[in-house]
């Protein structure tokens, strides 16, 4: 798909996903900052992931991490000037609005 529309220009840049938040374990304790979703406790993260029969299904925050990585590399090899995003929900699971530590991107 890349390859056949990468030189519309019209085309604003590409969404891997919109609100992955829904889907991640939040409350979920890690060493790592970027893991760590402790700061999402009660804040919705991890809603979307009910089914009807009750079982959550959540995903761990380094698996989404992971998925997005890989679709945005297959997207930069055909084309690296494209402009790629990861549609949020809210402030909190982009930064720790105290210490300003992204939490969604490892430096």
């Amino acid at each position: 798909m890349v390859q056949s529309l990468k030189t519309i220009t019209s085309l604003g840049g590409w969404e891997i996903m919109n609100e992955p938040e829904g889907f991640v374990y939040e409350g979920k304790t890690h060493s790592s900052t970027c893991f760590d979703t402790n700061l999402l406790k009660n804040t919705g993260a991890g809603q979307f992931w009910t089914p009807s029969h009750g079982t959550k299904l959540w995903i761990p925050m380094q698996n989404l991490q992971k998925f997005i990585n890989w679709q945005t590399d297959a997207i930069h090899n055909e084309d690296p000037k494209a402009l790629v995003t990861v549609g949020a929900w809210s402030e909190l699971s982009l930064a720790n609005m105290f210490s300003g530590e992204s939490r969604l991107v490892q430096y």
